[in-house]
């Protein structure tokens, strides 16, 4: 394999692997309702607390958008 092509393949490996680790939380209520801005802050700032590691990337995971009618 080509230097040239070895570089390529690993700055492309680079852009798309993330820096940290990734976290996903569910972010729907109890009623199944999405969370607003705010309970998803509350929910990363909890998941800190409890030992995420602080330069992860917090994923929000749900079913339908915060716009979508129920």
């Amino acid at each position: 394999m080509s230097i040239n092509l070895t570089r390529r393949i690993a700055a492309l490996e680079a852009a798309l692997s993330p820096a940290g680790k990734v976290v996903a939380f569910w972010a729907m209520t109890d009623q199944g309702d999405p969370m607003t801005e705010r309970e998803e802050g509350r929910e990363i700032a909890t998941l800190k607390a409890n030992g995420a590691p602080a330069n992860a990337r917090f994923i929000p995971v749900r079913w339908q958008s915060p716009c979508d009618p129920n």
